[in-house]
């Protein structure tokens, strides 16, 4: 019987030379085979009508533009010093699919103007308004020398089929608030 020192020198058997190299190459195959393993997918984008879209609504302030594809609503508002002013229906939310879709909504940015409306009474609020008059949620801007913010995401409420909610405007500036001050708002309408 041979030694196992006689049976793994490699010098002399053939056999074993030869199992290393078969072996060195499955390894170096399957390792090439892993390193270049890769899946793919396939996507089409079609351009459609938003089913939730932005519509004009009886308060909305003259002046105003919406987008053809009415996804983007460009309004003038206005604040009065010591007053409080509403816009019961500054803009409409059109829900034109034959299914239900939630929105929500959400502050982008505001800049600007908070100086001029100094006291904390000072606001411009968004209200979301179901179709029967019904607040459902608010995101409101406070002055105070600086803008806070509140409300910001809200939930998301579902808006049934054909139909039009809206976006209540209320202003209310401070007696001491400054004149001719602009402030740039941003709020988002999510869709899902």
């Amino acid at each position: 019987m041979k030694s196992i020192k006689e049976i793994f020198n490699l010098r002399h058997t053939k056999a074993l030379r030869l199992a290393v190299l078969i072996l060195s190459t499955l390894l170096i195959g399957s390792a090439s085979a892993l390193t270049y393993y890769s899946i793919t997918s396939s996507a089409t984008n079609t351009t459609t009508t938003a089913k939730v879209q932005f519509v004009a609504g009886g308060d909305t302030p003259a002046g105003y533009s919406i987008t053809a594809a009415g996804t983007f609503a460009k309004i003038s508002i206005s604040a009065y010093p010591n007053a409080t002013l509403t816009y019961q229906k500054g803009l409409n939310i059109s829900n034109t699919d034959t299914v239900a879709h939630s929105v929500r909504l959400r502050s982008i940015q505001i800049t600007g103007g908070s100086t001029s409306y100094a006291a904390g009474t000072s606001k411009i609020e968004f209200d979301l308004v179901n179709f029967a008059g019904t607040v459902q949620a608010s995101v409101t801007y406070t002055g105070g020398g600086s803008w806070t913010t509140t409300g910001s995401p809200t939930a998301y409420f579902s808006v049934p089929a054909s139909t039009n909610w809206t976006i209540q405007i209320i202003t209310a500036a401070d007696s001491g608030a400054s004149t001719g001050v602009v402030t740039g708002i941003q709020l988002a309408v999510d869709v899902q």
